[in-house]
C-alpha cells in the first residue's frame, strides 16, 4: 500500500493564515470605527463635548483639508430667541448670507467635518469655541473662506477655513431640529456668553 501524504488543511497554508489575519483585522477595524463614531463628542444630541484641557490656542498641526459646500437648511427661528433657548441652555446665533439668523444650542455647534468644539484654521491653528465671541466670514473663494475671529478678550484673529463643498461649514441643533450651513452661505456666528 502506497503512503499517502495528508494534505495540509486550509488554516495551515500561508494563504489560509493571511486570509484569517485579514478577516480579524477587518472585524477589529470595523468595531473600533463603530465605537469611535458612537462615542465621539457631538455624535449624540445630548453630549456636552467639552474641549480637551490645555491652552486652546496651541497649533493642532498644519494639515489642510478641502471641503465641499452643502445647501443650508435654515430653520425659521427668530434671532431674538435669547441667550438661553431651552431649559437654560446657552445658544449661538448663526446668520447666513441671506440674512436669516438662527439660534442653535451652544453645546451642539461644531464644524461639519470635525467632532470637537473648536474652529480649525487652515494654518493649523485651533481655537476652542469657549474663547470666541464672533466668527465673521469676510470672503469666500473656491477652496477656502477668509474669516475674522473676535475672541472674548477682545483680540481679533484673521484666518482661513476650508470651503468649497457641502462638508465644510457648521452644524448645530435647536429645538426644531438640525441646521447645517456651508461656508459659502455663512455670514456670521455669534456666541452668546
Amino acid at each position: 500500500m502506497a503512503n499517502r501524504k495528508k494534505e495540509p488543511g486550509f488554516w495551515s497554508t500561508l494563504p489560509g493564515i493571511l486570509t484569517g489575519v485579514a478577516a480579524v483585522l477587518t472585524a477589529v477595524t470595523g468595531l473600533v470605527v463603530g465605537i469611535y463614531q458612537y462615542s465621539a463628542p457631538g455624535s449624540k444630541p445630548d453630549s456636552a463635548g467639552r474641549p480637551a484641557a490645555g491652552d486652546p490656542l496651541t497649533p493642532a498641526g498644519a494639515a489642510e483639508v478641502s471641503r465641499p459646500a452643502e445647501a443650508a437648511h435654515p430653520a425659521e427661528a427668530s434671532p431674538s430667541a435669547g441667550a438661553s433657548s431651552e431649559g437654560g441652555r446657552a445658544s449661538v446665533t448663526i446668520t447666513s448670507r441671506d440674512g436669516a439668523a438662527t439660534p442653535v444650542f451652544a453645546d451642539s455647534l461644531r464644524q461639519i467635518r470635525e467632532w470637537d468644539k473648536s474652529l480649525h484654521l487652515l494654518n493649523g491653528q485651533t481655537v476652542v469655541f469657549d474663547r470666541i465671541k464672533t466668527i465673521e466670514v469676510t470672503n469666500v473663494y473656491e477652496d477656502q473662506a477668509k474669516v475674522r475671529i473676535t475672541l472674548v478678550d477682545g483680540r481679533a484673529i484673521e484666518g482661513s477655513v476650508a470651503s468649497g463643498s457641502s462638508t465644510f461649514g457648521f452644524h448645530g441643533e435647536n429645538d426644531l431640529g438640525v441646521l447645517d450651513v456651508p461656508m459659502d452661505q455663512l455670514k456670521r456666528i455669534e456666541f452668546r456668553k
